[in-house]
């Protein structure tokens, strides 16, 4: 047996925990249509354990971790705000970018600031929103400040 503070999973259940806790991120992190299903990842993880065996896995580690699946993060607003800002005509006209590219730079800010729990105590919205004005302020030929009016009267930040 492994034991830790929430759980105590026997050897034989190791690979199943592992192929849950993708199979939570895959959703989380995915798009609909793009998520992978139950039984995909239990072959993808060497069909040792059943798609039912996987999702029953999936319902424990989610009590266990009191874990909200429809909690809005940054990455959503991140989204939200770039495609609002993309629909700005001439966003990224003076850059080398395309919209891929930047919206990958925001996420990897997103990603640096996660590390740092401090950044955990502002609202999604208001970390979301300054990480894609701290992008776009280092980006030669885009108005960021008029990018940053515009993202929050739509919105609607304060």
């Amino acid at each position: 047996r492994i034991d830790s503070a929430s759980f105590q999973v026997k050897a034989r259940y190791l690979k199943c925990l592992a192929g849950a806790c993708y199979f939570i991120a895959s959703k989380t992190t995915q798009e609909t249509e793009e998520t992978l299903s139950a039984k995909r990842v239990a072959l993808l993880c060497g069909g040792t354990f059943s798609a039912r065996d996987l999702v029953r896995m999936e319902r424990v580690v989610l009590t266990k971790l009191n874990f909200e699946l429809d909690a809005v993060t940054p990455l959503h607003f991140i989204r939200i705000y770039h495609v609002l800002s993309c629909s700005n005509e001439g966003f990224l006209d003076g850059t080398s970018r395309t919209p891929d590219e930047h919206l990958d730079a925001v996420i990897r800010r997103l990603q640096s600031c996660i590390r740092n729990y401090r950044f955990l105590t502002f609202r999604p919205s208001t970390l979301a929103l300054a990480l894609i004005m701290a992008e776009c302020k280092e980006l030669p030929g885009v108005d960021w400040l008029t990018v940053s009016l515009n993202l929050q009267t739509a919105a609607d930040v304060k």
